[in-house]
This record gives C-alpha cells, sequence and structure tokens, in this order.
C-alpha cells in the first residue's frame, strides 16, 4: 500500500511538472504599443511655417499631423530572454511608401525594451484617415528565445493599433 501511494504521487508530480513545462512554453512577452495621430503642437507650426519650402498660400495647420508610436516590452524574469524590437523608423518608412507626405521633423528615444518615435509630417489636404492607409503595413518585430532556448517572436502592425 505505500508503495502504490508512493508511485502514485511520483506520478502525479510528473504530470505537474509537464502541465507547468508545457504552460512556460506559451509565455510570450507583454507588449504595450500607442500609436496616434495628432495636430502639430504650437511651437512646430511656427517651425514650418519659417523653415518649409510649403508656399505661403498652404502653410496651414491642418495640413500639419504628428504622428507617433511608442512601444514598451515586459517579460518575465528567465522565461523570456534576448528580447528585441527590430523595425523602421517612421522617417524611413514614409520615404519608402513614396507618398504625398512630406517630412518635417522627427522626435525618437530608444531603450532595450521600449522606444518611442515620432514625425511631423505636411500632407496637403490629406486625411488622417489617409495617413492610416498610408501607414497600414508598417510592422513592428518582437523576436526572443524563450526559456528552452528556441526563437520565436510576434508581429504587430500598426494599422492594428493607429487611433
Amino acid at each position: 500500500m505505500k508503495n502504490k501511494n508512493c508511485v502514485i504521487g511520483i506520478l502525479l508530480l510528473l504530470l505537474f511538472l509537464l502541465f507547468i513545462i508545457n504552460m512556460v512554453t506559451f509565455i510570450t512577452p507583454k507588449v504595450y504599443i500607442t500609436t496616434g495621430i495628432r495636430p502639430v503642437t504650437d511651437k512646430d507650426y511656427e517651425l514650418f511655417i519659417k523653415y518649409s519650402t510649403v508656399p505661403l498660400e498652404k502653410k496651414t495647420r491642418s495640413n500639419c499631423r504628428y504622428i507617433y508610436v511608442q512601444v514598451k516590452v515586459v517579460t518575465p524574469l528567465l522565461v523570456i530572454r534576448n528580447v528585441q524590437i527590430e523595425r523602421d523608423t517612421l522617417q524611413e518608412y514614409l520615404y519608402k511608401s513614396n507618398s504625398d507626405v512630406q517630412f518635417l521633423g522627427r522626435y525618437y528615444s530608444d531603450g532595450k525594451k521600449g522606444y518611442s518615435d515620432g514625425i511631423d509630417v505636411y500632407s496637403d489636404g490629406i486625411s488622417d484617415k489617409k495617413l492610416k492607409d498610408i501607414f497600414k503595413d508598417y510592422k513592428i518585430e518582437v523576436p526572443w528565445r524563450d526559456l528552452w532556448n528556441g526563437n520565436r517572436n510576434n508581429i504587430y502592425y500598426l494599422k492594428d493599433t493607429l487611433k
């Protein structure tokens, strides 16, 4: 009877360990993405008026926008390692998209588990909806190594978070 209880206890312990190992395999980093399109600040608009090559009659505040992305990655200790954030900057993406949007200025900060990127743009008569369409394929890839040293990643698109 004592051996039978010992064997059952060991089997239950093994099943519990297998369950825990299985659960750890599916743990992913938490990625918080904040995005938006808003009007430019007064200071940025004054700089735009002063230094831009756009004709004076087209220099309206409604044609200027600030587009921003902020990403923060939170990982559980010891379970996930080597987290990276791979992406183009908004400025690089804007140049690649060959859009009718003119780049005016950039704000950028980078860290190991997060970054902020923002650009001021001039768009003659382009709506916020059209700007969202321009950036719809912008992607952020977050690769990492799991507890078992396997390479994993998640891909996030700006179109899913752009407000």
